[in-house]
């Protein structure tokens, strides 16, 4: 892995784990390995979103929505 894979790695654990703590230091990190605002904004998006959607997974009551979402689309195709 190379550092700037790693320097990414780090700050995505961070806003994972200890966004409350983000500060223009962990921006001043990224810089020097080319990191945009942009692309700063990107990593803290896209970890959000996994942390988000895979704690929505884990609830119980997504199998039960899922299985009916397949319910839901197999009575369809049948349909037709």
């Amino acid at each position: 892995m190379s550092d700037r894979e790693m320097e990414m790695l780090n700050f995505a654990l961070k806003v994972a784990n200890n966004s409350e703590k983000i500060s223009s230091v962990d921006y001043e990190a990224l810089y020097p390995y080319g990191f945009s605002d942009e692309d700063i904004w990107d990593i803290a998006a896209i970890t959000s979103f996994f942390g988000m959607s895979n704690r929505l997974a884990n609830l119980p009551i997504c199998a039960q929505i899922w299985n009916f979402s397949r319910w839901d689309a197999n009575l369809l195709i049948n349909f037709n």
